[in-house]
């Protein structure tokens, strides 16, 4: 008996050129929008169902806590956002999140950006100026 897996994409008219390539013609997908029901309609999801979703990356970042809280892990999901992305910066000394890549927001430290990003805080992180 062969397993027919189940394929979810959430995208809008442009997340969906984004994703094209991925998909062959022989697979079963189905569409959902992105709008407050969403979080439930992946809640009730089966386990081995894999989801695809290409959006904006505001929404992109709703879509990835839904997701995460519905069950469904790294193997299970993957992510596309466009436009523009707004940076967040983790500060080394207060650990605030802000947005300013010059000097943190909550203790008044001079910032320089690294390239390590951390998921956990959906940051970059940042040291003292020296």
């Amino acid at each position: 008996m062969k397993k027919v897996r189940k394929y979810i994409i959430i995208a809008d008219e442009k997340g969906l050129e984004l994703l094209r390539p991925l998909f062959r013609h022989s697979m079963t997908v189905e569409m959902l929008s992105f709008n407050e029901e969403l979080a439930d309609q992946l809640a009730r999801q089966k386990i081995g169902t894999y989801l695809y979703a290409a959006l904006p990356w505001q929404q992109l970042a709703q879509v990835r806590k839904w997701a995460e809280d519905a069950g469904f892990s790294d193997e299970e999901a993957e992510y596309m956002g466009y436009g523009e992305k707004e940076q967040h910066v983790y500060c080394c000394r207060c650990h605030a999140v802000g947005k300013d890549t010059v000097k943190c927001g909550e203790c008044g430290l001079l910032l320089e950006l690294s390239d390590h990003y951390s998921s956990l805080h959906d940051a970059y992180l940042a040291y003292p100026v020296l």
